[in-house]
């Protein structure tokens, strides 16, 4: 009797959904890549969303942007870099400079900004920026009207 009732609550357990998560992306994020400054204080990034969307533009750090193009990626493609950035969420890099890069990336965890002086990511910046930016931004680059064939 005691073997039929452990079966049954087993079954019932594993039926409940009361299993382990599954380690993923949150349903919706947004990630955005920025670099500029300087005199005009003109940057220029992508923003990509969980959707699939991927945008690049042009204008200020936090003002009014103009989009440059669209294009559609695939999502889970996208939901890698965001995964990929929850590595660093706890670490805490605000540097800023005449010409400042920047990744800012939103999901219903919470924000999380990252930044470092100079224009675009050096193989000697710290990490993201050392491999997942440059990494983020060429797969961007890469889907540009201009890049296709």
């Amino acid at each position: 009797m005691l073997r039929i009732g452990f079966a049954i609550s087993s079954l019932l357990f594993s039926l409940c959904g009361c299993r382990k998560p599954v380690d993923r992306a949150p349903d919706s994020f947004t990630l955005t890549l920025s670099s500029g400054g300087g005199f005009a204080g003109s940057y220029q990034g992508y923003t990509l969303a969980s959707n699939g969307d991927v945008t690049a533009w042009s204008g200020a750090a936090t003002g009014p942007r103009t989009d440059l193009w669209t294009r559609k990626a695939d999502p889970e493609s996208l939901a890698v870099f965001a995964r990929a950035l929850d590595g660093y969420a706890g670490t805490g890099l605000a540097q800023t400079g005449n010409m400042t890069t920047r990744i800012e990336y939103a999901s219903p965890r919470g924000d999380h900004q990252w930044s470092i002086a100079g224009a675009g990511a050096a193989s000697d910046a710290p990490e993201p920026f050392r491999t997942w930016y440059a990494r983020v931004e060429a797969y961007c680059r890469n889907l540009a009207p201009e890049a296709r064939p």
